[in-house]
């Protein structure tokens, strides 16, 4: 074990590989050290994953300096914070559209403009987790951490404006940690704001955390999924041509090239959309391509999670190894490159 650690130590910091694999050795030693099948298995995965052909999951640069809670760009949920401008509900009956009187007379909307000046680029973290919360979601809020400061870019924290940590109710304990990333939301209308966009939703990276399970390394794929979906997202904004290439490569791997279970999930829903969308009509087929695309989106955050934690059977499902190098090449290729 000794060794091993040895070894990980030893790993370039520019490949960004093992910055956050097997962090959970250090905490469970003494109960990995009982048993020779478990560190001859951990042996085994990182001679799959050391792998030069992978790609590098550095992705940008990290120059970010050290905000509220020790998370780097961030700022406490507190009066005065844009949070502020987010009530439960609005004047038009909707979810999350920000409503403020202004000078004295109808009703304002916070433009974009006004909110990206006050946020000034920073992420609001919002935690209901208090001292309360056992040592183990204490050792995933940890390793969190980490992975906000050290494993994501600048880049992949631009654009988060709330960072949401929340504790699994008595229903979801026997589940693992689970999360979601929504992306901002804006309107733009003639009549509003001098026709200037305004924020409706602010975006969100929301974990869900359980007691049940690994907890540090669910936390860490977790996080690392949802915000994979981010890039995904981001990339495909800016790259569409190359996004189609990704998705029609990923498409051609067929069902039975699916990384996991949960990823190959994904193909029947394909199959239900297709079956209500048969006319040819333009709406048929956007609709068929959004669901060909969340193929796509869903293969690149179980690989990216995958490769930040492979060693345990992760929340997603074991991973087959013949696919997950299929899907490497893809995105190496294509995004990585």
């Amino acid at each position: 074990m000794k060794d091993l650690q040895e070894d990980l130590k030893k790993e370039p910091d520019n490949t960004m590989r093992y910055r956050v694999l097997f962090s959970h050795i250090g905490r469970s030693e003494e109960k990995i050290r009982e048993s020779k099948e478990q560190i001859g298995f951990i042996n085994e995965e990182k001679k799959f994953w050391d792998n030069p052909e992978f790609l590098d999951l550095k992705y940008g640069t990290n120059t970010h300096k050290i905000g509220a809670k020790g998370y780097k760009t961030a700022i406490n949920k507190k009066k005065g914070t844009p949070f502020d401008f987010f009530p439960k509900k609005d004047a038009w009956g909707g979810r999350g559209l920000s409503i403020t009187p202004k000078n004295g007379g109808g009703v304002g909307m916070v433009s974009l403009d006004e909110y990206e000046e006050k946020m000034n680029g920073l992420t609001i973290i919002d935690s209901s987790l208090g001292s309360q919360i056992g040592e183990g979601l204490q050792e995933s809020l940890s390793a969190i951490t980490t992975v906000w400061n050290d494993v994501f870019s600048d880049e992949d924290r631009n654009g988060v404006d709330i960072l949401e940590f929340r504790f699994g109710t008595k229903k979801l304990k026997k589940m693992h940690t689970v999360g979601g990333w929504t992306k901002r939301s804006t309107i733009q209308m003639d009549h509003v704001n001098d026709g200037k966009p305004i924020i409706l939703e602010p975006s969100k990276l929301n974990i869900l955390l359980s007691e049940y399970g690994d907890l540090t390394n669910d936390a860490i794929e977790t996080m690392v999924h949802e915000m994979s979906h981010k890039r995904f997202r981001e990339f495909r904004k800016k790259n569409p041509e190359k996004m189609d290439r990704i998705v029609d490569r990923v498409l051609s791997l067929g069902k039975e090239g699916s990384a996991s279970a949960y990823a190959k999930s994904f193909w029947d829903d394909l199959d239900k959309i297709k079956a209500k969308n048969t006319d040819g009509s333009k709406e048929a087929k956007d609709n068929i391509r959004k669901a060909e695309i969340l193929i796509a989106n869903e293969a690149h955050s179980g690989l990216i999670a995958g490769m930040t934690v492979p060693v345990l059977a992760n929340t997603y499902g074991k991973l087959i190894k013949d696919n997950v190098m299929k899907l490497n090449t893809i995105f190496k290729e294509e995004m990585y490159g």
